[in-house]
């Protein structure tokens, strides 16, 4: 039986203009990240997945694993960045985050944008990102493709850029989106220039004081924790004044490298692998998610239960009505998490 891939993801076009492929399943937007791998988008909703649905999903994209955060109790525990306290302020920074953002604020405005702001100041933080990132241009690199990708993003409702201004110049910019008393940053760039001034630092702060304070926003979140880790990224967050909410994570093979990488005997030998490198090789990185995908157990939709559910959190509008179906047909199982998260580039 074919899983039922659900309609085009309201988001789907605002990634695809930055040259990125998209696939709509499961109450999520899912994009590539490198070669290897699908990851859920917004990156802390969980899903309620089907080992069939994962499969069918990688075997559409050819990809080698997704990543996604969980409701049940399975794969790895992970981290996701969340702001709660409506007396966000000065107090809530590590001393150091505290300073560059004071030393920031000398010369440096950040604001809410609208997308005609984008469109005309944003490309070149945009472009940086990518070198710095090795990645190749994508189409949002030319300013026809710039502007294709400022008018998807004023199309969508709820989304919302801030960036950060020394004068006239756009130094970094983030992308967030509100709904159901929940905003989420997911995209961020910079340009070369915004180091300095540590522009990145007065950003992150602004704004998320800035959205906990609206009345109809109850919480702020920067997204997940990178998989494999990203310790800089993570720390910069939390220097920032975020606190890290456990959620399960689960890493999903595709079902033609299953049979090869999941069992005992290729689990020995890349823990065997790690231990000799001691991480000291990026190549070796990926070997982390492969663990991970050991670990992690989805039901088929023929099982007729679920595994136990791990922690409480937000759902995708898309999912809340999956999740709430499969939850009266197993009321007697149930005891119950990528920017993207925003893309690693903190700045420091």
């Amino acid at each position: 039986m074919d899983v039922k891939i659900e309609s085009r993801h309201p988001w789907a076009e605002l990634f695809e203009a930055q040259g990125q492929k998209t696939y709509s399943a499961m109450g999520a937007l899912w994009i590539d990240a490198g070669r290897l791998s699908l990851i859920s988008i917004p990156s802390t909703a969980p899903i309620a997945a089907t080992r069939e649905e994962v499969d069918d999903l990688l075997r559409k994209s050819g990809r080698v694993m997704a990543i996604f955060p969980t409701s049940f109790a399975t794969g790895i525990q992970s981290g996701a960045f969340w702001v709660r306290d409506r007396d966000y302020g000065p107090h809530s920074l590590q001393r150091q985050f505290r300073q560059h953002v004071q030393r920031a604020a000398k010369d440096c405005a950040v604001r809410a944008l609208d997308w005609d702001t984008v469109r005309s100041k944003g490309r070149n933080c945009h472009v940086n990102s990518l070198q710095r990132r090795g990645a190749t241009a994508g189409p949002a690199a030319s300013q026809a493709g710039w502007d294709r990708f400022c008018e998807v993003g004023a199309s969508i409702s709820g989304l919302e850029p801030w960036g950060c201004f020394y004068g006239e110049e756009l130094l970094a910019y983030l992308i967030a989106h509100s709904g159901d008393g929940v905003c989420e940053a997911f995209i961020l760039h910079r340009s070369e220039a915004a180091l300095p001034f540590r522009a990145v630092h007065l950003l992150f702060y602004e704004f998320t004081r800035a959205m906990i304070q609206r009345p109809e926003i109850t919480a702020v979140t920067v997204g997940r924790e990178w998989f494999p880790p990203y310790p800089s990224l993570s720390q910069l967050k939390k220097h920032a004044g975020y606190d890290t909410e456990e959620i399960q994570l689960a890493v999903v093979l595709n079902p033609a490298f299953r049979l090869v990488l999941g069992n005992v005997v290729a689990r020995k030998a890349l823990r065997l692998l790690r231990a000799v490198t001691r991480n000291y090789s990026a190549r070796f990185d990926s070997l982390e998610a492969l663990e991970a995908a050991a670990t992690t157990r989805l039901t088929g939709r023929s099982a007729g239960y679920e595994p136990d559910q791990a922690h409480p959190t937000h759902f995708l509008p898309m999912a809340k009505a999956r999740h709430s179906a499969r939850s009266e047909q197993s009321m007697t199982t149930e005891r119950r998490p990528v920017i993207l998260p925003p893309t690693p580039d903190s700045g420091d």
